[in-house]
């Protein structure tokens, strides 16, 4: 909850876009790195 301020969102109705496109981003990439690097390793 540090980095998303769910009262600003129930009170006045704003969302910080650019802070969750940048949470979404981060995640795909972190998804996609995760997937090529376990696909290399011999298990």
């Amino acid at each position: 909850m540090r980095y998303y301020d769910p009262n600003e969102v129930l009170l006045d109705g704003s969302y910080d876009f650019v802070g969750a496109g940048s949470l979404i981003v981060m995640t795909l990439c972190l998804v996609a790195i995760s997937q090529f690097w376990f696909t290399r390793k011999d298990v």
